[in-house]
């Protein structure tokens, strides 16, 4: 047999296709993949300080809307001093913005639940109140069927600070809560 002009045997072939297939035996496997490193992104949510938040906000993303993402207000504001004042009233704006304008047609369902308890924990599963709901960018003045409850706000005054906090005792009595709280 003649390749390329030279005469080449059986032998010499045999040599010739080992060369062959052990050249290009690589081309045909597969390569492991590499590893990939990867490094956690921050989901975004801040855990609020000492646990304790008023607000929960509960969104449900278009891209994923059986995946509810709950997020918890901030209550406390830093103020001089490394110390906390309580303003629940910002709180509630800052997650009304971000339902209204930071996350404007990225979900299709989003509502703020309310806890009552007098140190709100976030872990807490006692957010039972509907304050504000939002369905697809409309607002919606009722929550699986029943009116939205309303908000009633006190001045709180912490040292220099004046803020604003959720009035329990208005807001059961508004809303008609058979529910009796103790207000200390």
């Amino acid at each position: 047999m003649n390749i390329n002009g030279k005469k080449m045997s059986a032998d010499d072939l045999k040599l010739l296709y080992k060369e062959y297939r052990n050249d290009h035996r690589s081309a045909n496997e597969q390569d492991p993949k590499p590893k990939k490193n990867f490094k956690p992104k921050r989901s975004g949510i801040v855990n609020p300080v000492n646990d304790i938040a008023r607000f929960r906000l509960i969104i449900f993303w278009k891209n994923k809307p059986n995946v509810p993402v709950w997020i918890p207000s901030i209550d406390f504001i830093k103020g001089t001093g490394d110390k906390y004042y309580t303003d629940e009233l910002t709180s509630y704006k800052k997650l009304v913005y971000y339902v209204t304008h930071t996350s404007h047609n990225k979900f299709v369902t989003a509502y703020i639940m309310l806890n009552l308890d007098n140190r709100p924990l976030w872990t807490s599963n006692k957010y039972n109140y509907c304050v504000y709901m939002n369905y697809k960018n409309i607002e919606k003045q009722r929550f699986k069927g029943e009116k939205i409850n309303r908000l009633a706000w006190k001045p709180k005054y912490q040292g220099t600070k004046s803020c604003e906090v959720v009035d329990r005792i208005q807001f059961i009595k508004d809303n008609n809560l058979i529910r009796v709280e103790n207000a200390n």
